[in-house]
C-alpha cells in the first residue's frame, strides 16, 4: 500500500514518512535488510532534509551491520558526523561507533 502511495504521487508531502515506514516495515517485519537499505538510501538521496531522514541513518547504519557490509556501517556513521552538529545525540553516537 505505502509503496502504490509513493508510485502515484512521488512529490506528496508523506513520502519521506511512507518510505521510511516501508524501509522500517523490511527491517523490522520482515527482517529483509537489503530492501529495507533501498527505502532508507532512496529517502536520504531524495528528501535528505525531511525529518525522517534524521532517523533513517541510524536504521541504514544497523540493515548494513546485519548484512555485514562494515564499510558501509562506516560511510553512514561518517555522514552522521557530517549531517548532525556536533553536540547532538546522533553526532556523539556516530563518533563513538567510530571510536572517535
Amino acid at each position: 500500500e505505502h509503496k502504490a502511495r509513493l508510485e502515484a504521487n512521488p512529490a506528496a508531502q508523506d513520502s519521506p514518512a511512507l518510505l521510511k515506514a516501508m524501509g522500517n516495515l523490511y527491517r523490522q517485519k520482515l527482517g529483509d535488510y537489503a530492501n529495507a537499505v533501498q527505502c532508507y538510501e532512496l529517502l536520504l538521496h531524495d528528501y535528505p532534509e525531511s525529518e525522517a531522514a534524521r532517523t533513517a541513518l541510524i536504521e541504514l547504519a544497523t540493515c548494513y551491520d546485519r548484512l555485514g557490509d562494515h564499510e558501509s556501517v562506516r560511510r553512514v556513521y561518517r555522514e552522521m558526523t557530517r549531517r548532525f552538529p556536533s553536540d547532538s545525540e546522533e553526532y556523539l553516537w556516530a563518533k563513538l561507533q567510530l571510536g572517535e
